[in-house]
Formats: structure tokens, sequence, C-alpha cells
């Protein structure tokens, strides 16, 4: 699988700052980024979530491909809504807006008890909690 440069940046930087984290990828479009994690070792288990089922569908398509479905699990909701019950340590949020991600952050980001790292490829400052790091990624 190859991976388009801004997703390739972002794998490189979960490699470098969360490796062998539970990931969960929002906004995952066709689930490259978790199974490309996963299947290269870097994270052992993740999350791939989207709001629509098309997003979704497709990311089942490239689990089942990969034969990643014990270790890659496609969630469908809005924001971290559908992961916010599991034990996630790494967020990877890309590709949208700056405003959506910021409203989806100021929902939920706080109710991830286990979040270490944040990574998304948006510059603009957001306050976090404690013992909890944001990477930003200035690839578009």
């Amino acid at each position: 699988m190859k991976l388009s440069k801004r997703l390739e940046c972002i794998a490189s930087l979960i490699e470098k700052y969360a490796s062998g984290l539970v990931l969960a990828d929002i906004g995952t479009d066709h689930g490259y980024l978790p199974c490309y994690l996963v299947k290269h070792q870097i994270t052992p288990f993740a999350y791939a979530c989207d709001i629509a089922i098309g997003p979704i569908n497709s990311s089942k398509a490239t689990i089942q491909s990969m034969k990643l479905e014990n270790q890659v699990i496609p969630c469908l909701g809005s924001g971290l809504a559908p992961v916010l019950k599991f034990p996630v340590e790494v967020v990877s949020i890309s590709g949208m807006g700056g405003f959506l991600m910021e409203d989806i952050f100021k929902e939920d980001l706080i109710k991830m008890k286990n979040l270490k790292f944040l990574i998304h490829n948006l510059i603009f400052v957001v306050t976090l909690f404690e013992n909890t790091y944001l990477i930003m990624v200035g690839v578009f």
C-alpha cells in the first residue's frame, strides 16, 4: 500500500512519537493510515472512524483485503464519539477543515482519558490537558 505524502508524514510521526500505542484515525476515508500502521507493526490496534457510511465501507474493504479484521476496527460516528469508551492513546485527525477539527476537539477531547498524542495537519493552537502532546503537521 502506498500512502499519500500527507499520510506518510503522519505515519512517520506516529512511528517516531507514538509507536506501540492504540490509534484512532478520525475521518479515516479508506482506512489506509490505520491499516498501514498495523501492517507495519507501528501500532498493535487501531480504530478507523468516519461519520459517513461510504468511507466506513471503503475502510472495511481495505481492512478485509489486508486481512486485519482483528486489529483494525471500523467505527461509524461523529468525531471522537465512536471511540470514547475504548483505550485510545493516539488520535490522528487530518484531511478536514480547521473549524470542524476544532469542534471535534472541543466536544470530546477532554473525555479521552488514555490519550497521549494528538496528531493533525492544520496549524492552530489547541490547549490540551496535562500529559498529552499535540503534534501539528504542515503537510496538506
